[in-house]
């Protein structure tokens, strides 16, 4: 739709610079269209796109060539041999491009983040000012911005009135526990997550974007350094909440080197590591609402732990099979 229109804007007789502006219009417009899904998952957008497919296209055009030829002629060795030099070294020279490119100072702005609702309304007004351009009628615009208004208004309550929340993430391999108390939140992992930025990043730093907090802190689930974030206290793997809320983290045989009298009442018991104890002895020392597994655990250890709970009578859930378990804990 918009290709033809921005292009018919700019006309020129020379055949080398209308095809440089033919593959600008095109790269423009792919990007439009893309844009708002690309920030929404991965949270950054290529500044230098145009510059990158000026080159990236032709060459990609070149490669699709080249792999037809060296499929028609790998019957014949010596012609084989020659469209696979040529399509190597035309991959080769993409990927460089692309890594000079993004080697760049502000060649990707990261960090931005949309939320499903804004990535609707940016392809709402993309969808209603091409109506407009297509029909000629102002109405188009006058119902996208009644829209729009709403949108805004909703939005500025839901900010106004932050959420206290608890989240239990499925990472693969690894351990990591969210609370939030209006607009701070702390960040409860394990070792290996604590140690991996681009695995924290994957995981975490797309969620905590969407929360807009005025600040964040990372601790380990064994920190004896306690901390204590508006309505929560946790330390060592202990987490008690003004909301009511008592959980306790298991990851090691602690609990059970010493004798205990009375049981532990809590609500959720969140084991991981695949710490290696039975259902029946962790119910001697903790009296647990419901029992949270994450994806740190053998699948083979998730299944016993669900079938034990199951015949005991006690709500049982498991990151890896439902998702990240959250709770709201706002009064």
């Amino acid at each position: 739709f918009f290709y033809p229109r921005i292009y018919l804007m700019i006309k020129t007789k020379w055949w080398l610079p209308d095809k440089i502006w033919s593959l600008i219009v095109a790269s423009f417009s792919a990007q439009l269209s893309l844009a708002p899904l690309s920030i929404f998952y991965f949270n950054q957008f290529p500044n230098y796109f145009l510059v990158t497919n000026i080159v990236v296209i032709p060459l990609a055009f070149v490669i699709i060539f080249l792999a037809i030829g060296l499929f028609i002629g790998s019957i014949m060795p010596f012609i084989g041999m020659a469209f696979s030099f040529c399509l190597n070294y035309a991959g080769k020279m993409m990927i460089y491009f692309t890594e000079i490119v993004s080697s760049l100072p502000y060649s990707v702005s990261e960090g931005l983040y949309f939320n499903q609702y804004t990535v609707l309304l940016i392809y709402g007004l993309i969808i209603t000012v091409s109506a407009f351009i297509w029909f000629k009628k102002v109405l188009f615009l006058k119902e996208f911005f009644v829209v729009l208004i709403l949108a805004l208004i909703l939005s500025i309550i839901s900010s106004t009135y932050p959420q206290d929340k608890m989240v239990i993430f499925n990472v693969d391999k690894g351990s990591a526990i969210y609370y939030q108390s209006n607009r701070n939140g702390v960040v409860i992992c394990d070792s290996c997550l604590f140690d991996d930025t681009l695995k924290y990043s994957f995981y975490i730093d797309k969620f905590l974007l969407s929360e807009e907090l005025d600040g964040c802190r990372k601790l380990l689930i064994r920190s004896e350094e306690g901390f204590q974030n508006g309505n929560v206290f946790f330390k060592d793997g202990f987490i008690i909440s003004k909301n009511d809320l008592a959980m306790v983290i298991i990851n090691d045989d602690r609990y059970f080197k010493k004798e205990v009298e009375i049981k532990m009442d809590i609500d959720i018991l969140l084991l991981v590591d695949n710490v290696k104890y039975r259902i029946e002895d962790l119910l001697e020392i903790f009296n647990p609402k419901l029992i949270v597994v994450d994806a740190s655990n053998y699948d083979s250890r998730i299944r016993k732990w669900e079938e034990d709970c199951e015949i005991l009578g006690i709500d049982f859930y498991s990151t890896k099979e439902k998702g990240a378990f959250l709770l709201n804990l706002t009064n």
